[in-house]
């Protein structure tokens, strides 16, 4: 009894699966063709595809029957979960043909000697109907990755800029007469070195499982000149020869001239009568690791004389040093003016100042009233004598004709 109930449950089981597998394979639909990369591929051929390339794949069915939530989905053998792409969801007409596009993107750690299976399935809820292809995969011929490239975030101009870059060879054939350049963007600093040739990784002499002759490392120095301005700047880095370039680009943060050199003023604004010299005391502080000698440069201003004691002064690394700013007014009144501070060409720092003149004994507008003063003293004068002054009676100026 035991064994014939085993048997109806073996039977039932039997049934069930085969009511699925039915089920499974109920989708009426045909695939009249599929395109890859615009020609048509047949079951048996075989399909060339580049490594790392997008792969447009071309479905175009036509469905019997009515059926809704199809989708078109392609994949590549041993890569289902990691490059599976597929269309989005749509409803079939029976009698309809129609067409989808799929992009495929092929991965980049193929293996030359094998060959590859591309799946093409149009999946429905009632089942699927799918179609393979043999793909040979391949490499471009020429073509690199710089696989590393390091390089500090922040850098003192005047200073060395190292730039370590990890080249490796990912195409088909030898690489020869590599050049690596770096360079600042928006200035002159450049580095350029030669790179050995690079041969392939599917190359014979890549058998040697224990050295990676496709990779190489190169540390580029990069000077910095002592006048560069601080700021934000690009290192472009480019591997290039005569059949393919790559490129790859970075921030960095220079520091330049105005952060190494510090500026101290003892007061910024000073009082004195107009025509007296006020005198303004700033301290100059080099943080570069050499000597550098700075000029003052006065900002012209019409109201104000101004001059600086030295015009030029040196100031060795990591000392300090003063200089003054002498400005005078011809008038009163509040004035701001300015010194520039220029080392090595590049202005490292503006010194603002400030001048409030008082009325004094020889400013401007005190010596034009004196002068006016006097000239009405005069004038006055003149008249009062010319005024007090007799005229002469008439008959002395009359002559005799005696």
């Amino acid at each position: 009894m035991k064994i014939v109930k085993n048997l109806l449950v073996f039977l039932v089981a039997i049934l069930t699966i085969s009511v699925l597998a039915v089920s499974v394979s109920a989708l009426d639909v045909v695939i009249n063709r599929v395109d890859l990369n615009g020609l048509t591929a047949e079951s048996n051929s075989v399909v060339a595809g580049f490594s790392g390339e997008i792969l447009p794949v071309k479905v175009i069915f036509t469905s019997n029957e009515d059926e809704e939530d199809v989708r078109v989905m392609a994949w590549l053998s041993g890569y289902k979960d990691e490059i599976e792409d597929s269309s989005g969801r749509m409803h079939l007409l029976s009698g309809s043909t129609y067409t989808e596009t799929i992009s495929l993107r092929l991965p980049e750690d193929i293996d030359l000697s094998e060959e590859y299976t591309l799946y093409v399935r149009v999946e429905g809820k009632t089942g699927n109907i799918e179609r393979s292809f043999n793909l040979r995969m391949q490499r471009e011929s020429y073509e690199a990755e710089l696989l590393e490239l390091q390089v500090k975030s922040t850098v003192k101009a005047g200073s060395g800029l190292p730039v370590t870059v990890v080249v490796k060879n990912t195409g088909y054939e030898e690489l020869e007469d590599l050049v690596v350049v770096a360079r600042i963007l928006g200035t002159d600093v450049v580095a350029r070195a030669y790179l050995s040739d690079l041969p392939s990784a599917d190359s014979e002499d890549e058998d040697d499982e224990e050295e990676d002759n496709d990779a190489i490392e190169k540390v580029l120095t990069m000077d910095l000149p002592g006048n560069l301005a601080s700021g934000t700047y690009t290192l472009e880095v480019k591997v290039e020869n005569d059949d393919f370039e790559t490129v790859a680009k970075r921030s960095i943060t220079v520091t330049g001239v105005d952060k190494m050199t510090q500026v101290y003023v003892a007061e910024r604004s000073k009082e004195a009568k107009a025509g007296e010299e006020a005198e303004f005391e700033v301290t100059l502080v080099n943080l570069a690791n050499e000597l550098k000698v700075y000029e003052f440069v006065p900002e012209p201003n019409g109201n104000l004389a101004i001059d600086t004691e030295p015009t030029i002064l040196a100031v060795p690394s990591g000392n300090s040093k003063t200089f003054l700013v002498k400005a005078t007014a011809d008038k009163k009144g509040t004035y701001s003016f300015a010194v520039k501070v220029v080392v090595d060409g590049k202005v490292a720092s503006r010194v603002s100042l400030s001048l409030k003149a008082t009325s004094g004994f020889f400013d401007t507008e005190t010596t034009i009233a004196i002068v006016l003063a006097i000239i009405f003293a005069v004038l006055l004068i003149v008249l009062i004598v010319l005024l007090t002054k007799k005229p002469q009676k008439a008959e002395e100026f009359e002559e005799s004709y005696y």
